[in-house]
Order: structure tokens, then sequence, then C-alpha cells
């Protein structure tokens, strides 16, 4: 092998990296950089290759978090909105919904783009694509916008274009971004009919203004990477799954707002799929944040999603986040209850057992870390092979200032800095718990019939708690499951989605017409993925359709079937009777007899994956057949150093084995603590392990 593949994933904390080499397989780990997060991807991909240059050919496969912090943090580009005139409030009427029904103080997120940066335009297309007011090159309103816009103070850095009913008719668009391309050339512009030509205005506005808010600052990190890296091919992950070229990312960024925790889900899927199991729950928990997904032997995808209240129409996999990792901060609130998270510490100063900063008077600072450390739930050695001490002192201090603060409360009695990080880890459980809930009882699935597969730098080591909280009595845990997300980056084959509204189409009366929208469709999506580097050949394509009952307000998406069947009667019958079984399994119930109507078209288009998951992580033994191991039977207690570890109140003296000694076959009782470079599992007395052929633990609770 003369190539070299390189997985990257940023995360708040932790930046990940998986190298496959001539020389072998490279994990590696270090401090993510918030302040400049290429600086930890090239510093990493330079520490993992041992200096050596990276060469034509060697292939980067990237999860980031640039996107999604800058919208988290608020500090996004100054944009500007071009729409109909009319239609400059949008953003902020938004929908009738209300994200908490009984909170009378409840606030809608700012539109990132101000009013005095919006402006409308004289024009107006019908839902069908009809003109009711034409606009003409030239004219006095595009002269007028041009005017305005090259006067604002300070100039905008991107511009967002979106006009009413462009998915129908783009040539207003077409007309509005020329002018503006010409007399602005240095300001990127984001078209509504070409990033996503879909119907409903508002959602169809956010997407598009959230694409513009992170543009300039995407194409700003992916050109300092890009100049890092070379003549090396970069790709970038997206949040349905895949993967796009780093070229078409730094012109739709809005596809990559998920694009860490959705590496992570592809990588758990394949772990998953490997071992035997197709219906999994995905249980990823970093530093700053926990994301848990539901697979049913596919990736569950959905176009309802959003970010900080912002609708997006893009594809996603279908997940939920909550603020509880590693760094999710402890707090006591004015009633006297234990908080734990949203806040995170990050990367810098991190927890108090990094030994950054002093807790303050009241416990400030703890993190769910400090409490698992002063457990005995993290390694005796420190981090990443013990490259990376500890300060139990420290997270000592602040969890005795934290119970201090807890005693205030009336009728509080006094608890232990023990008991308190027993309650903050607790917390942890609850939250995460609630969102495992979301996605699992919510939908109409019993957890209980899933395998909850756990991973990120922290979620071995509260998969067996979480498990138990929520009726799982099997989890399976990857090898290094601190890096999954950085595999599931060169696992993840490429794709590109493309979609188009068709309101009003009929199934059979307009094949000919919807055949040819799927076929633009697909070839959109083969361009995007030649731009990515694969030829045609290796590309595969797929058709789905959205269809809803009439009257209806919102919609499912079905595969179609049988491709070569397209405008046939037989076919449009397959594809309600596929969308009334989407419907039963979703709400309940179908309605016979009612009319389905057509809503959208949609191709996906795949392309393989950098590397394949037995290269990544082979069989235990495959690279290292010389490596100590624990012979089957042959485990003692003695053999390992102890550590006390405090579970349910009670502390045990619990065996530290490292995760490279175990051996396929092997089964072991708790308590223990297996450590590898990336991560910590914890196994509790009522639970024991058996080691898979490729280093997984299948975690199994006592009923």
């Amino acid at each position: 092998m003369r190539e070299r593949y390189i997985g990257v994933d940023t995360g708040g904390t932790f930046t990940d990296l998986v190298a496959l080499t001539p020389g072998g397989l490279v994990h590696h780990k270090l401090s993510s950089t918030p302040d400049g997060p290429y600086r930890a991807v090239l510093d990493g991909i330079a520490e993992a290759l041992e200096g050596g240059a990276l060469l034509p050919g060697d292939r980067i496969a990237h999860g980031t978090t640039v996107a999604t912090n800058a919208i988290l943090t608020g500090n996004v580009a100054r944009a500007v909105l071009v729409t109909t005139l009319g239609f400059e409030d949008v953003l902020e009427i938004g929908r009738q919904d209300r994200p908490a029904l009984y909170d009378l103080e409840v606030r809608s997120p700012e539109p990132l783009i101000p009013r005095d940066r919006r402006f409308g335009i004289a024009e107006r297309i019908g839902p069908e694509g009809q003109v009711e007011r034409a606009l003409l090159p030239g004219s006095e309103e595009i002269t007028a916008l041009i005017d305005r816009i090259s006067a604002l103070d300070p100039p905008p850095e991107a511009i967002a274009i979106c006009l009413l009913h462009s998915y129908a008719n783009a040539a207003h668009e077409q007309i509005v971004a020329d002018a503006l391309s010409e007399s602005l050339p240095e300001i990127p512009i984001t078209r509504s009919s070409v990033l996503i030509p879909l119907f409903r205005e508002y959602e169809r506005s956010s997407t598009v203004v959230v694409n513009s808010s992170v543009q300039p600052i995407m194409g700003r990190y992916l050109g300092a990477l890009r100049d890092g890296i070379g003549a090396a091919d970069l790709v970038i992950t997206t949040s349905s799954g895949g993967s796009l070229s780093s070229e078409r990312a730094a012109r739709e960024p809005v596809h990559t707002l998920l694009s860490g925790p959705a590496a992570g889900v592809a990588g758990a899927l394949a772990v998953a799929r490997r071992a035997g199991f197709e219906k999994i729950l995905t249980f990823d928990m970093g530093g700053t944040s926990t994301d848990v997904a539901l697979c049913d032997g596919t990736i569950r995808q959905t176009t309802e999603g959003g970010l900080e209240g912002y609708p997006l129409l893009i594809e996603q996999i279908d997940m939920h986040t909550v603020g509880a990792g590693g760094g999710s901060l402890a707090r006591i609130d004015r009633g006297g209850a234990l908080n734990v998270g949203p806040q995170s510490a990050g990367a810098d100063p991190g927890p108090l057992a990094y030994g950054r900063r002093s807790p303050g008077p009241d416990g400030e600072g703890v993190t769910v870390t400090d409490a698992n450390l002063l457990l005995g739930r993290l390694p005796a050695g420190g981090l990443l092979g013990g490259t990376m001490e500890l300060d139990t002192d420290a997270a000592h201090s602040g969890l005795r200032a934290l119970a201090s603060a807890a005693a205030r409360s009336p009728e509080a009695r006094q608890l232990t800095p023990e008991e308190t990080a027993e309650g903050v880890v607790r917390v942890a459980i609850t939250t995460m718990a609630t969102a495992l809930r979301k996605i699992s009882v919510e939908r109409g699935k019993d957890p209980r019939e899933y395998v909850l597969v756990a991973f990120g730098g922290a979620g071995a080591m509260h998969a067996a708690a979480l498990a138990a909280e929520i009726g799982v009595d099997r989890v399976l845990i990857p090898r290094e499951p601190g890096l999954l997300s950085a595999v599931g980056t060169l696992v993840a084959g490429l794709r590109v989605d493309r979609a188009q509204t068709v309101l009003g189409s009929d199934a059979v009366k307009d094949a000919a017409a919807l055949d040819e929208i799927w076929s633009r469709l697909e070839e959109e999506a083969l361009e995007g993925l030649e731009e990515a580097g694969v030829s045609r050949e290796e590309c595969t394509l797929g058709r789905r359709v959205d269809l809803r009952y009439r009257g209806q307000s919102f919609e499912l998406t079905v595969e179609v079937p049988g491709q070569g069947e397209a405008g046939t009667v037989e076919l449009g019958e397959k594809m309600k009777a596929r969308f009334a079984a989407a419907h039963l399994e979703r709400y309940g119930y179908d309605r016979p007899g009612i009319a389905v109507e057509l809503v959208s078209l949609r191709v996906e288009g795949h392309g393989p994956g950098a590397a394949d998951l037995d290269t990544l992580l082979p069989r235990i033994g495959d690279t290292d057949p010389d490596a100590p191991r624990i012979a089957g039977g042959e485990f003692t207690i003695g053999e390992f150093p102890t550590w006390p570890m405090i579970w349910d109140g009670m502390s045990l003296d619990t065996p530290q084995i490292p995760g490279e000694r175990l051996t396929p076959g092997l089964k072991l009782r708790g308590p223990l603590l297996i450590h590898e470079f990336s991560a910590t599992t914890i196994v509790p007395p009522d639970a024991g392990i058996e080691v898979g052929s490729y280093g997984d633990l299948l975690l199994t609770l006592d009923g």
C-alpha cells in the first residue's frame, strides 16, 4: 500500500486521529485548539506520521465542528439576505409552534442576519413556477439592491438569496446572483434554488441563512487546512453520515453541522454489523456533549432537524444531542438542586483534574471527569496511555466545595465528596437516558430490543450505568472506542444528496417529467461525487420520494422501488404502500382510502469509503501476534494492579487491565477497569464481558 489514509475527528476537548500507513495503523489523540482548530489537526497528522510530509495520493477524511461551533457561540460571519419584497421578516415570524409549551418566558433564537441586513426586492414567482411580477436584468430594482448592499458598513462577508417559490422557478434568483457576482465578486453567494430547491419558505430561508453565516468561516478553515496538507486529498464528513469534497464543504458548509457525530454513527453501525448486530442504539459521549441515534440495520435520516433553534432542510442523521460530556460542569442551582451541563469546561482550561485551574468556593469548575476520577473510574496512571497525568487533589477539593454548597440548602445533609461525585455522575446518566428514550421510546421503539454501542472518550466509562437505566442488557464497546468517530470518517462512503419539490405532480400522469427531474438530480449527485475524486463507475444512486396524505402538513420519505418502473401505475401503488407502512410504524396508524400526494423527489449518490473497517480495526493478533495477552481461563486478580473504585456507595478493589492484553473469547466478571489509549471501560460488579475476535467487548448486565 503506497497511499496513506488518515481519519480526523475534531471534538470540543480532544482531536482524534487514525492513520493507516504502509508501516501499520497509528492511533493518536491530542487536545483540541479552539482558537485555531486546524492547528490540532495539522499537529496531530505530523505526530501520527512521525514528522513525515503528506504526499499526493494520501487521503484525509475529516469530521469537523467548525461550522457547528460558529452557530453555537454566535460567532458567525456578517451576512446579507436578499428575499422577495414583504418577506424580510420570515426569519423572525417563523412558525407558531412553541419550543416549550408552558414557558411564558420562552425566547426564539435571534436571527443570524439582523433586520437592517435583510433586503426585499420587488419580484414574484408563483407556487407552480409562473411569473407573477417580473424581474429583469439591469432593472432599477437590481441597481438599487446593489447600491444598498455596497453601502453597508461593515461590508458583508456573504450573501444569501432566497426568493419566494424559487424551488419552482429559479430564474429570478439567477438574475440577482449574476448581478451581485459581477458587482461584488469577492463575496460568496448562496442561492436557495441551488442549495435546497424545496418548499417551506421559513425552513428554506433558515437553511440558506445558516449556510451563508458560516460559509466564510468554513472557507478560511478549510483553506488553512488545505495549505497545511498540500497535495493530499481532503474530504469532509457530512451530517448525513457520508463525505463530500472539501471544495463543496466550503461552498455548502450547512451539510457539515453534525459532521463529527455523524461519523461516529457510521463507525458504530459498521462495527455492530461486523459483530452480528443490526438493531443498535449508538451512544457517543465526548468531552462536551453526548450524541445518540437509533439504527434498524441502516442509519435513519431526517430532513426535519435543526441546530440551536434554527431549522434545517438538509439530510442529516436522525440523532439527539444533550449537553452531557466528560467536561460538563456541575453546579448547585438556586433551589439547592444539583445540575450537570450543558455548560462545559471545554479543552482549555478543561476539568479540574487537568491541573490548569483551582475550584471556586462553591465548587465551580467541577466536571463529570473530576467526579469519575474521585470515584476511581479513571486509570491510576492517567489518560492517553499515561502521558496525561490527572490531579486527584484538585478534583477532591472541588467536589468537597460542591458538597458544602449543596449542604446550605434547607434540610439538606452534608455529603462526602465521594457521595457528591456519585450524584454528579448519576445526574449525567439521567440526562443521557432521557436522550436515548427520545430516539427510541418516543418513536415507538423498545430500547430493550437493541444493543447499546458505546464509544467516544467517555462512552465506555458510563455505558453499563446507562444501559441499566434504560433497561438494555447488552453493550457493545468497540476497540479504542475514543477513536471510533475518526474511524467512521474513513469507513463512511462518499455521499451527495439532491432534492426537488414537485408539489401537485401525479406519479402516473407526470411520469416523464418526474423521471426527467430524477435524472437531473442523479447527474448533480454524480458531479458532486466526481468532485470528491471518484469515477462514475464506483458510484451508486438511489431514488427516494417524499409523500403525505392529502391534508397533512408533513411528509415521510420512502425509497422508490424498481428504478426502471418510473411512471407506471404499479410503481405508484408500490410507493403508496411503502408510505403507508412507514406512516404506521412512525405514528401507529395509516389511513386507507385517503389520497397520497407527491411532495419532493430525492436522490442519494454514494461512493466508496477511504478504507474498510477490517483494515482499520483488524482481528486481534493480525498486527501484533507477539503481544503478551491474557490466556483464556488463566486470569487472576493478582496479575494486575488494583485500585479502589466506588460503585453504589461501595469501595471495590478493581483490577486495572490494559486493553491490549485481552484475548478473543476471554470472559471476565466485574468489577474491572479496562484502559486503552483513547478511553476507559468500566465493568461493574453485576456485569461481565466477552472479548470478540476484533477486540470488541460485549458487556452483559445481570438480569
